[in-house]
């Protein structure tokens, strides 16, 4: 039986994802409204696939989430295809309250249609959600752990992927690496409590 577990750090710019198979093969995707030099550069890693969707002039932020959250649950669905998986969990960033107010609401909107989506897709029994102080505590051993700190943790796991031999290069994280981070750190996150089970 093949199981793909998945770590969604969702923001509207970027989000991270990260998807480790059942026999422990782990890669990363984001889907982003554009391309940029840093993006081309990480999409050449062969487990890093930067998927972009590409706005229009009509294109409305609700035209853009649908696109982009479309895009989540369709790579998902192709790579339990390609595995030949016969489950899949997904774990979930939460909310951050102390957000703007203004990206605070964006972001509960398009988090909600994107939890919707995968409810509808694989039913309610496969999402988890935790909260980004639970995420931090249980990758870096502190709720309040910095970007700075994520990286620091990843690069301490010595990871033999060619996304963690960029991140070793990395002083500190920009968009989306930061956000491929914290999807892993999800993952994990979740992955730890499965085996407390």
């Amino acid at each position: 039986m093949t199981i793909l577990n998945v770590g969604i750090d969702y923001s509207l710019n970027s989000p991270g994802i990260a998807v480790r198979t059942s026999k422990d093969g782990i890669f990363f995707f984001t889907v982003q409204k554009k391309d940029n030099k840093t993006n081309r550069k990480l999409n050449m890693l062969n487990d890093v696939n930067i998927i972009t969707v590409e706005p229009d002039d009509t294109y409305s932020k609700w035209d853009f989430i649908d696109a982009q959250t479309n895009a989540i649950i369709n790579t998902l669905e192709e790579l339990m295809r390609l595995h030949k998986a016969d489950q899949i969990i997904i774990s979930l960033e939460d909310y951050i309250y102390y957000s703007q107010q203004n990206s605070l609401i964006d972001i509960v909107e398009a988090t909600t249609i994107l939890k919707w989506k995968i409810m509808k897709k694989w039913g309610t029994g496969v999402l988890n959600l935790y909260s980004p102080t639970a995420v931090k505590k249980s990758f870096s051993g502190t709720g309040r752990a910095k970007k700075e700190d994520m990286l620091k943790t990843f690069n301490s796991l010595n990871l033999k992927t060619p996304f963690a031999e960029w991140c070793h290069k990395l002083e500190k994280t920009h968009k989306p690496e930061e956000d491929l981070i914290d999807a892993y750190a999800v993952l994990t996150t979740m992955e730890k409590e499965m085996k407390q089970l």
